[in-house]
């Protein structure tokens, strides 16, 4: 067998102008057992650049920075040919482990010297639940951004027009503080929806992104949410109330006919859907905006009037009387005064499903883009930074390098991501995957206040 290149196991992306042409610097990688990838993916092991450019904000520059991907000078790949061995980055490196140097100190009026900046410790909290979609339920915990959980619950709500979805979104840090997750869910109310989750190796990569999405979702920064502002066509916040919880109450629907061999009478929902019912009640009695909610099960949606407490199937147009008790209170006996006749079917107008499919280094270079042009985040960021240099720090640390490697070797500076409702509607009864979301929430909608607490 002929032997292995040079470059063999190692992916290269080239970034900036190079001395060379692109494609005779990817012919040298191949031809020595290399490959050259076109984007930061995690296959990447190398970046070639240039001192200019690597100093620069190019969606390959941050995200390499972010992975900790070294940069390296053009002279690199020739340094390596000649030694016939993959070296250290060591005088080629631009970026990764770049320190900054020491700038002599300059002292204020009076001789003080200026107090160096305490890093702020990374802090968690188990007072929150993860998401159990997420499957980190004991591997991971909420991060806490001061003392705020990095955890909320968005709404996007316009029965009117059919639209009834959520959207979940959670900052986890392992117990060791050296990854990081964001976890992402949505979908339709009352449903389990869909769930994505990213990993991250530095708290400043995970908290842009998780900042970075809801931002995206709510038209609001993540540092302004104590003075949120709804944004029509986007996602409103669900705002938690510090309140006593009230004891969680029992639901039970009213069948006036004979359906599957069940007689006229009160029927209590199962578990499940009777906890989403909960859920929901209880947002609904912190903001009387949401009384009417859409729930989707795994076979029909059903329209929830909390107001009337009548629910009705928008497939076949039954609908049923509603009744909630306090808990460990004897179901209601007398049937209903009123019994509401059947609604007309409603046509669903078809909408595309609200799609995450993102790739994930165009969401962290989203993510890093927007938090430099946000001047609230970046104060935060410049105290909680933990695994990544800022730009400004990196952007110095090449200046020096690349003067060393212009020294040291002669080479010149190269081209271098249900309710169900109501069991028994005569369809059947379907039991929603109820998620463990904080029912004791106020919303905020736009044109809307809320208007009593629970």
């Amino acid at each position: 067998m002929p032997p292995k290149g040079v470059f063999h196991g190692s992916t290269f992306a080239l970034c900036g102008h190079l001395e060379r042409p692109a494609k005779d610097v990817e012919a040298l990688i191949i031809k020595h057992g290399g490959e050259v990838a076109t984007s930061i993916t995690a296959k990447v092991t190398h970046v070639v650049s240039t001192a200019a450019e690597a100093a620069g904000t190019t969606t390959k520059i941050v995200l390499a920075k972010a992975k900790e991907v070294p940069i390296v000078l053009e002279g690199y790949l020739d340094a390596c040919v000649t030694a016939k061995a993959l070296l250290g980055t060591g005088p080629f490196a631009l970026a990764k482990g770049a320190k900054r140097k020491a700038s002599p100190a300059s002292p204020k009026r009076g001789g003080k010297e200026k107090p160096k900046k305490v890093r702020k410790a990374i802090e968690t909290t188990d007072a929150v639940p993860v998401l159990p979609a997420s499957k980190l339920a004991g591997k991971a915990a909420v991060l806490l951004d001061g003392k705020d959980p990095c955890d909320c619950e968005l709404l996007l709500h316009k029965p009117d027009k059919h639209v009834d979805r959520f959207y979940r979104l959670q900052l986890l840090a392992a117990p060791t503080c050296r990854t990081f997750h964001v976890v992402r869910q949505w979908g339709l109310t009352g449903s389990e929806g869909r769930t994505h989750v990213t990993k991250h190796s530095s708290a400043l990569e995970a908290r842009r992104v998780f900042r970075s999405k809801f931002r995206q979702r709510t038209g609001n920064k993540w540092t302004s949410r104590a003075g949120f502002a709804a944004v029509d066509g986007k996602y409103s916040l669900l705002k938690c109330d510090k309140v006593l919880k009230a004891a969680h109450g029992e639901w039970y629907y009213y069948l006036h006919n004979e359906v599957n061999g069940k007689t006229v009478g009160w029927y209590a929902y199962d578990k499940d859907p009777n906890g989403e019912m909960e859920r929901l009640w209880q947002q609904f009695s912190n903001c009387a905006a949401l009384d009417v909610r859409l729930v989707q099960t795994d076979y029909f949606e059903y329209e929830v009037d909390f107001g009337n407490m009548v629910q009705t199937n928008r497939k076949s147009g039954m609908r049923r009387v509603l009744c909630r008790v306090a808990a460990g209170c004897p179901c209601p006996s007398d049937a209903p005064k009123h019994i509401p006749e059947k609604a007309a079917p409603v046509k669903k107008p078809e909408a595309p499903p609200e799609s995450e499919d993102e790739d994930e280094d165009e969401v962290i270079a989203r993510a890093m883009a927007e938090s430099e042009e946000d001047e609230d985040d970046d104060a935060e960021d410049d105290d909680e930074k933990t695994d990544v240099e800022d730009l400004a720090g990196v952007a110095e640390g090449v200046k020096a390098r690349d003067a060393d490697a212009k020294k040291a070797l002669g080479t010149s500076t190269s081209r271098a991501s249900s309710v169900t409702a109501a069991a028994g509607d005569e369809e059947e009864t379907l039991a929603p995957t109820v998620r463990d979301v904080d029912p004791d929430a106020t919303l905020v909608l736009p044109g809307s206040a809320v208007s009593r607490v629970w």
